[in-house]
């Protein structure tokens, strides 16, 4: 079998076996965690006379969505 093969392969059942962890740890699909996941936003702000870079990161104010994406935080990434 040709080595690209082999790797889609790969990456392929990794990325099944990935979404199958997050569905069990979560009992969420796949599909709404990726809808939750759309909501959270990273900023990268940087300070234009320092050049100091800092990440900002959006603000969730409904308890249980702020529950879910701390619960997805809580497994790694």
């Amino acid at each position: 079998m040709d080595e690209t093969i082999q790797a889609h392969l790969v990456v392929v059942f990794a990325s099944l076996a990935i979404c199958k962890y997050i569905e069990i740890k979560t009992g969420m699909s796949i599909r709404k965690v990726l809808k939750l996941a759309e909501k959270v936003l990273t900023h990268k702000v940087t300070n234009t006379k320092t050049g100091e870079s800092a990440y900002v990161e959006t603000i969730i104010e409904n308890p249980e969505l702020k529950a879910k994406i701390e619960l997805l935080k809580s497994l790694g990434h």
